[in-house]
């Protein structure tokens, strides 16, 4: 499935409106998404105004990662692999099987922010690159914005609980704002998160004044004890179709 599909069914299939933490306009934001395109390398361009918004989605989690990867994707590959593996067999002398697991939770708050700040500079440094491939297939003449589209696919979302209040979570710790500050060849992200028991996205522009307020903001600064994730249970579910 390609890059924007993605985002379209989760984000914009059902999702009518988006937080802002930002001057931009809702006309501004319309336009964005209403001109979205796939691409290669960014995966998304919206093309409108006499400019073109680059936009590179990436996903990150809050699960321990090594070499191998996101342990959250090692563990859903292995259980995945596992609950066919038994479905196959016990379906050989069962005319139902269902089988149940359970992902081992790895998650802490700075693992979120690591997770985060590695791929989110790992692209910035691609910026270049992109630049170059939208000139050569649509020229210099339109102004290039580059944005990100910042997934966090924790399996039931990354959340907090401050004043007895649940809400989800964003990694805008202070040094992931500097970071944003030092470079401003990104012109925003926009978040997309589980909050709960919905998808929702948060924009964020990349000016001094929005990241000044965040980092005032008391919301964002999270600490340990109130950092929250969730134990994902799983299931499986196999039945025989009789053949006709």
């Amino acid at each position: 499935m390609s890059e924007l599909k993605i985002i379209t069914q989760k984000y914009l299939s059902k999702t009518t409106t988006a937080e802002v933490y930002s001057n931009i306009s809702e006309e501004e934001i319309n336009k964005l998404f209403h001109n979205m395109k796939q691409y290669e390398r960014p995966d998304i361009l919206s093309i409108y105004d006499n400019k073109i918004v680059a936009i590179e989605h990436f996903e990150f989690d809050s699960y321990k990662n090594t070499r191998k990867g996101s342990n959250l994707k090692i563990q859903e590959n292995f259980i995945e692999k596992e609950m066919k593996n038994k479905i196959n067999s016990e379906l050989k002398t069962k005319d139902e099987v269902v089988v149940h697991d359970e992902i081992k939770n790895t998650s802490n708050l700075q693992q979120y922010y690591d997770n985060f700040k590695k791929v989110f500079l790992s692209h910035i440094d691609n910026i270049p690159e992109y630049r170059e491939h939208i000139e050569e297939d649509f020229g210099k003449e339109k102004d290039i914005e580059f944005w990100f589209f910042a997934e966090d696919v924790t399996t039931l979302g990354t959340h907090c609980l401050k004043n007895g209040n649940l809400g989800p979570l964003l990694p805008l710790s202070n040094e992931i704002l500097d970071i944003l500050k030092k470079h401003k060849e990104i012109k925003g992200i926009i978040f997309g998160i589980f909050a709960m028991n919905e998808y929702k996205m948060l924009i964020i522009c990349n000016d001094d004044d929005t990241l000044n307020k965040l980092k005032e903001n008391e919301d964002f600064k999270v600490t340990n004890e109130e950092f929250m994730t969730f134990d994902p249970k799983t299931i499986g579910f196999a039945t025989k179709i009789p053949k006709k």
